[in-house]
């Protein structure tokens, strides 16, 4: 399914935001991210902050060009709809994952 999202995540912030605020806050928030993924001691951490920031650039990128993120994912059952998403959101959600289960293996240092 094509969906055009003119917000964030789940199309929150849709039609009350622009997106220039959302590209400056997306290029802000990749910046921010990739200062974590340089001083991370942790590879599994800096791997992960690098799946996000290739999400995150992805959708900036969509956005820049199209003024909106197509999302084209959708699940449902019966009449429960999950919110649709795409690519980049999937590489944000396994780089938050991965980083999750960083926090539960010890680190180089503490080895």
């Amino acid at each position: 399914m094509y969906i055009q999202n003119y917000g964030v995540s789940f199309g929150l912030l849709s039609g009350i935001v622009s997106h220039w605020l959302l590209i400056f806050i997306g290029i802000t928030i990749v910046i921010f991210v990739f200062y974590l993924m340089i001083v991370s001691k942790k590879r599994i951490e800096r791997l992960a902050f690098f799946v996000i920031i290739v999400g995150a650039i992805s959708n900036i990128l969509d956005r820049t060009i199209n003024t909106y993120v197509v999302d084209f994912i959708l699940f449902h059952y019966k009449t429960f709809y999950w919110p649709a998403f795409n690519l980049a959101d999937i590489y944000i959600t396994i780089g938050i994952i991965m980083l999750i289960i960083s926090i539960f293996i010890k680190s180089e240092e503490n080895k």
